[in-house]
């Protein structure tokens, strides 16, 4: 067996300073929230119930769903066709230097939080979707 030279090749590695953004949240079930993030987040801040806050709703826990970007809440029961504010602050990704996404906070509209069957077909339609990449204020 014989050997080869290869050329010589030059690696630059980029840093990603992206920070997480929240891309949807919608309803599962009468006590499931569901937030989709822009990418992957950290288990250790994203799984933090601290992290999140809805006026008027306990939540009681976080976890991931079957991907890393999205994040299912389990809260006290959401009443129908109610119009919520949501807070998400201190959620990292999974960057070998963690970006940390600014605090978010955003007011659902009412059809945020209608209690939908998550196989309907019309779940699309009870979901908030943000207007860009972020939701914001």
């Amino acid at each position: 067996l014989g050997s080869t030279n290869s050329p010589e090749v030059r690696l630059a590695v980029t840093r990603d300073t992206q920070r997480p953004a929240v891309l949807r949240v919608l309803t599962g079930t009468p006590t499931n929230v569901w937030i989709t993030f822009s990418e992957a987040v950290e288990p250790g801040s994203a799984l933090n119930p601290a992290s999140y806050a809805m006026a008027g709703v306990t939540i009681y826990q976080a976890a991931l769903a079957d991907e890393p970007r999205t994040v299912i809440l389990e809260t006290s029961t959401l009443a129908p066709d109610t119009a919520y504010s949501i807070s998400i602050h201190d959620v990292r990704d999974i960057a070998s230097q963690p970006n940390t996404m600014a605090k978010t906070a955003f007011s659902t509209p009412s059809m945020l939080m209608k209690l939908m069957m998550p196989s309907s077909s019309a779940a699309v339609a009870n979901a908030y979707f943000c207007p860009s990449t972020a939701c914001s204020l």
